[in-house]
């Protein structure tokens, strides 16, 4: 075992666990492992397509732009403040200063997802659609003005009891009028058939790339009969566009070692999203 993590593994910084594959072995781990790895995959299933797309936005109100900034600034100086002598900090010191940038990010997307919904709405006869959220400010300001606007969305997080969540299920997937669901991705993750809908539109990424794939599920799975699309909502420039970038990559990465990669625990990629992040105001 001493000779396998000496040669193969990473220690983890922050828990110590001997649990991912060194970068520069992973080639050569998946080859040596692939007639012995059994993993079950989608495409038995005989499920129809899945595509996962990314539209890109820009920041257009001055509020939110100045907001953004200043968190930029508290970030540099909690970033400062917390890190070690080597420059090095962990997840849990700049997590609120992280969280508040999303946020802002996930304002700031309202406005696009208004015209994207009212699009959708108007172009398809009786599909439906699930908008994936993570604040609840996001989620509320959202939730209104769709409501303005005669839409009549449904509303889903982890506040709901398991009562509620199913009666919000059975009334998204079988009321021709509710076509509109605005979901907290991580309460609606798991425990959910939403084969009724093939539509979603996510506005806020999770720290996981599992998590995602969790929420994707709800809707791409036995009983799904048209194509699913997930189009992810980016603000350019921003963490949301560098949040992006690492996740997807580490998508891969942990698609081919099966290291199960978790944003929160890797400090070199939040050393990187930090300071992409902080290369550049809006």
């Amino acid at each position: 075992i001493r000779s396998f993590r000496r040669n193969w593994l990473d220690q983890d910084p922050n828990t110590h666990k001997w649990n991912r594959i060194k970068r520069w072995r992973l080639d050569e781990f998946r080859e040596m492992t692939k007639d012995f790895i059994i993993r079950r995959e989608k495409s038995i299933l005989n499920l129809p397509a899945f595509r996962r797309t990314f539209e890109r936005i820009s920041f257009e109100d001055d509020t939110l732009r100045q907001a953004y900034n200043k968190a930029l600034d508290d970030l540099q100086k909690k970033t400062e403040s917390e890190s070690d002598p080597d420059g090095k900090y962990n997840f849990f010191d700049v997590e609120a200063n992280l969280m508040t940038l999303r946020r802002i990010c996930g304002m700031a997307k309202i406005p696009f997802a208004l015209e994207y919904v009212e699009t959708f709405l108007d172009t398809t006869e009786d599909e439906k659609i699930a908008i994936g959220v993570h604040h609840e400010a996001v989620r509320d300001a959202l939730y209104f003005a769709l409501k303005e606007k005669g839409f009549a969305p449904l509303k889903l997080s982890g506040e709901d009891n398991a009562e509620n969540k199913n009666r919000i299920q059975r009334l998204f997937c079988d009321d021709p009028e509710r076509r509109v669901l605005i979901i907290n991705m991580l309460a609606g993750g798991v425990g959910l058939n939403l084969q009724a809908c093939n539509n979603t539109l996510i506005l806020e990424r999770q720290w996981s790339a599992a998590d995602e794939e969790q929420f994707e599920a709800r809707f791409h799975r036995s009983g799904q009969t048209k194509p699913v699309l997930a189009e992810y909502m980016i603000a350019e420039g921003t963490i949301d566009q560098y949040f992006m970038e690492l996740v997807e990559n580490k998508r891969q990465i942990c698609g081919e070692s099966l290291d199960g990669w978790d944003f929160k625990a890797d400090s070199d990629t939040l050393r990187d999203l930090v300071t992409q992040t902080l290369s550049k105001r809006l």
